[in-house]
């Protein structure tokens, strides 16, 4: 690859004329045109690359993108980062990628040291209580966006599902499918939470109450808040009319049916279940289940634009796709 040294020498011109054009710069210190343009010619044709760690040392952009990975358990990791390199790299930008494991001063000195490679900007991957980030982890012009659930941070541009069309979406789905004993089960999780808030409003909105027995948001997470769901179904007079129940996340919606067929009950014969997030295994589960898909890389793309300056700074919220499976048929 050649340097700007080399450029300079075959146009016959100083090594920093040619900084100064390559960097935009010409007009300002009065190069010529002719000049800029042959200089510009010759850095094409063999090849020339900016020095990144050059470029950060005179205050220039690094071409850096710093990404922090909330949660490495994420299923949906590898899709996010995938379409974030393809986008990354389109645009002539590198990935840097940290976790934030541990306690939020531990999370907050992970962030710091991305932070020190001077990255144009950070994109958090999954939901993230931003109040516990001190002031100087936002550094002026270096865009901060999530993937994860809406936030109202100014200091934070958000990309993350429609969860009030989604709750919407699937209530829907149960009351056209003539079910009028209705229930929630989730987990731990800030996203359970917010989801629960939700599906409440959107049943309150067909008047299908949720029975109050039936409204759990355990204090575990994943598969063992499904099965500690399925204790509490358990206790129900199921023989009175058929439940649907609305499950925060695949993982407990997988638990829950699980543990429901080791009772002896049948889904969705006795309880029908529909959930979010659409994990391959959703579809490979007997019976399958229903779920709402995520719009996962539609989601990271959208995240990348903003960073790249291709799309605005503004908060984008993606409707989800419910995908209709065994595991709750119509009544």
């Amino acid at each position: 690859m050649a340097s700007q040294n080399e450029i300079a020498r075959r146009a016959g011109v100083s090594q920093s004329v040619v900084s100064r054009v390559l960097n935009g710069r010409a007009e300002e210190f009065g190069i010529t045109a002719e000049t800029a343009q042959r200089v510009t010619a010759l850095a094409v044709s063999l090849g020339y690359r900016p020095n990144p760690a050059a470029s950060m040392l005179l205050g220039g952009a690094s071409k850096l993108v710093g990404v922090v990975v909330r949660s490495f358990d994420d299923p949906y990791l590898a899709a996010i980062l995938q379409e974030l390199n393809r986008g990354a790299l389109a645009a002539g930008r590198t990935l840097l990628v940290a976790g934030m494991e541990g306690d939020a001063r531990q999370r907050a000195d992970e962030i710091r040291l991305l932070q020190h490679y001077r990255p144009d900007a950070l994109i958090v991957v999954g939901s993230t209580d931003f109040s516990q980030w001190t002031d100087d982890l936002f550094v002026p012009g270096r865009p901060v966006v999530q993937i994860g659930l809406p936030v109202a941070d100014p200091r934070v541009v958000s990309c993350g599902l429609d969860e009030a069309a989604a709750a919407q979406e699937i209530v829907r789905h149960f009351d056209e499918s003539g079910y009028r004993r209705c229930g929630l089960i989730g987990d731990a999780t800030p996203a359970s939470h917010a989801r629960a808030r939700h599906i409440r409003a959107a049943w309150a909105g067909f008047e299908q109450p949720l029975t109050p027995a039936l409204d759990l948001l355990s204090p575990l997470e994943g598969a063992e808040a499904g099965a500690q769901g399925a204790a509490f179904l358990r206790k129900q007079n199921l023989a009175a009319e058929p439940i649907a129940i609305i499950a925060t996340g695949d993982l407990i919606a997988l638990g829950l049916m699980r543990k429901l067929g080791e009772q002896g009950l049948t889904i969705p014969h006795d309880v029908a279940v529909a959930s979010y997030d659409d994990l391959p295994v959703a579809a490979l589960f007997r019976p399958s289940l229903t779920t709402l898909r995520q719009p996962t890389r539609e989601l990271a793309a959208a995240a990348m634009a903003i960073v790249t300056g291709d799309a605005p700074p503004d908060p984008v919220l993606l409707r989800g796709e419910l995908i209709v499976r065994e595991s709750s048929a119509r009544l």
